[in-house]
C-alpha cells in the first residue's frame, strides 16, 4: 500500500478524561459503602432518622452524596455525547460519519459493505447501534459506501444521488439544518459515476463532505468551512495546485487500514485513521 507523503501536514489530539475525578469517586465510593449496619437480631433495618445521629453514618452519607455528585460531573464533562448544544461526529470508517446534535441522527455514506476494495471493517455492533429513523446520506454507491444489502433492512429517510433534489426537505424536519448538493467528478479506470458532495449547514457550523471526488471546482468557492471531511487526493490536489480550501479544520478520510502518513502535520489537520473517533463542533 503506497504512503501518503503530505509535506506540509501533528495531529490534534483531544485532551484524556480527568483521571483525577474517577480515583476520588473510587474512593469516596469505597469509604462510603463501608458503614457499619445495625443488627437488630439476625437481620439489619433501614436507619430511621434517630439512627441517622449515628457519626458513622453520618459521615458515609455525606461520602455518598460527594459521590454522586461526582459521578454526575464525570458524566457531562468527559463523555462526547453527553455533551449539550453540541454537534457530534462519529468516524465510522472509510468515509462513513456519524453526526447528530442530540435531536436528530445523520449517517453519511454508511453503512457500507465492511471491508469492501481491502478499505476498513467494521464491527457489527456499528450497524446493531443505528439509530430508529435516521437519516442515510450517500455521496455514491460504490460497495466502500453503500450497502443496498445492509440499507434496506433499516428505517429512516435514504438519500443518494438518484434522488438528490429532495434533500432540500431535511430543512423542514430538522432544526436549523440546510444541505447543499454538489454534482462533483468521480472516475475510476476512466469510467465517470455518479457522484456528489455535500455542504451541511447545522446550527450555524459549516461541514462539507467529499466523498471520493478530486474535484476542487465547487468546494474552492465555499467560504468559512468549520470541518471539511475530505479524501486524501482531494486535498493534495488543493496543494498542488495551489487552490484554497477555506476551512478552519480538516478530517482526511478514506485510508486503507495500514496506510501510513509521511510528514509533519499542521494543527489544524486530523487523520482519521482510529475508527470511533468523535469530533465534537459546540455551538
Amino acid at each position: 500500500m503506497s504512503n501518503l507523503n503530505l509535506t506540509t501536514l501533528q495531529t490534534e489530539r483531544k485532551p484524556a478524561a480527568n483521571s483525577t475525578y474517577i480515583k476520588l469517586a473510587v474512593q469516596w465510593l469505597n469509604e462510603a459503602l463501608c458503614f457499619v449496619p445495625i443488627a437488630i437480631g439476625a437481620s439489619f433495618a433501614v436507619a430511621d432518622s434517630l439512627v441517622l445521629q449515628n457519626h458513622q453514618l453520618h459521615a458515609a452519607a455525606k461520602r455518598y452524596r460527594k459521590f454522586v455528585l461526582l459521578i454526575t460531573l464525570i458524566c457531562t464533562s468527559n463523555f462526547g455525547f453527553g455533551q449539550s448544544n453540541a454537534i457530534k461526529v462519529k468516524f465510522i470508517g472509510n468515509c462513513g460519519l456519524y453526526l447528530t446534535d442530540g435531536n436528530s441522527n445523520i449517517y453519511i455514506d454508511f453503512p457500507y459493505k465492511s471491508g469492501a476494495y481491502k478499505y476498513m471493517e467494521y464491527d457489527r455492533s456499528e450497524i446493531d447501534s443505528i439509530k430508529d429513523n435516521a437519516i442515510f446520506i450517500f455521496t455514491h454507491r460504490h460497495a466502500d459506501h453503500y450497502s443496498k444489502k445492509i440499507l434496506k433492512k433499516l428505517n429512516g429517510q435514504k438519500f443518494d444521488p438518484w434522488n438528490v433534489s429532495k434533500l432540500e426537505k431535511l430543512a423542514e424536519s430538522i432544526t436549523d439544518f440546510k444541505i447543499q448538493a454538489f454534482k462533483t467528478k468521480h472516475k475510476v479506470f476512466g469510467i465517470s459515476f455518479k457522484h456528489y458532495s455535500y455542504l451541511i449547514t447545522w446550527h450555524g457550523k459549516k461541514i462539507y463532505i467529499s466523498g471520493d471526488t478530486g474535484d476542487l471546482e465547487d468546494v474552492s468557492k465555499i467560504k468559512d468551512i468549520d470541518w471539511a471531511f475530505v479524501n486524501p487526493w482531494l486535498f493534495m490536489n488543493s496543494k498542488n495546485e495551489k487552490v484554497k480550501i477555506d476551512a478552519k479544520k480538516f478530517g482526511i478520510y478514506h485510508l486503507y487500514p495500514n496506510q501510513k502518513i509521511n510528514g509533519e502535520i499542521p494543527n489544524n489537520l486530523q487523520i482519521l485513521k482510529n475508527q470511533g473517533e468523535i469530533i465534537i463542533l459546540p455551538y
